[in-house]
């Protein structure tokens, strides 16, 4: 009988600590659903890489830290475009070689096609989409899991035959409804993110 409730207990134990776990995280687990086609761009006939981060987000924060310590590569214009409120300075984007643009996420979703980040533009020297996608084929839980670098190399060679899904936060709140009907519409950030 003590065997049985220990058991029991352990079970209920475990049981309580992932389900809270894994609601926090479920939302990170389904990727990004694509929106509207992202628009040709004028590149001055090189390579442009834009990164789109989304405030508030965790991943978005990861990234950002990796992207602010990497020297941006010669040859490649490299633009960060923020969706949502940004408090604090943004000095040290401009400072380590990135073009910024602060957007809301109603002008992510009209102007660019994005709902959510962190996602990976690449456009060749024409101006045209070469990569749209996420950073990794799973939810990067550490900086040196977003595989940018390698992307933009592949991307560059006609190597990557397929984008990676696009895991983090979703930054239009229309889409954040959909996909979670249960949750109270005033229970979202302002800007809609949904982290």
């Amino acid at each position: 009988m003590k065997r049985i409730l220990t058991i029991a207990f352990t079970v209920a134990w475990i049981f309580s600590g992932s389900v809270p776990i894994g609601l926090l995280m479920a939302k990170h687990l389904v990727p990004i659903p694509p929106g509207a086609a992202m628009p040709a761009t004028d590149t001055k006939g090189h390579w442009t890489v834009v990164h789109f981060l989304v405030q508030g987000c965790a991943c978005s924060d990861m990234l950002s830290k990796r992207l602010l310590t990497e020297e941006v590569a010669e040859g490649i214009e490299q633009r960060l475009i923020l969706i949502g409120e940004v408090d604090g300075d943004l000095g040290g984007w401009t400072k380590s070689g990135f073009e910024l643009e602060v957007v809301s996420a109603a002008q992510a979703r009209e102007i660019y096609g994005i709902r959510g980040g962190p996602r990976l533009v690449i456009f060749d020297p024409a101006g045209q989409v070469a990569y749209s996608g996420g950073y990794n084929m799973r939810l990067p839980a550490v900086e040196r899991e977003f595989l940018h670098p390698e992307i933009i190399e592949m991307t560059m060679k006609g190597e990557l035959e397929k984008a990676y899904p696009v895991y983090g936060c979703m930054s239009d709140p229309e889409l954040t409804t959909r996909l979670r009907p249960f949750r109270s519409r005033r229970a979202g950030h302002p800007q809609g993110n949904s982290d």
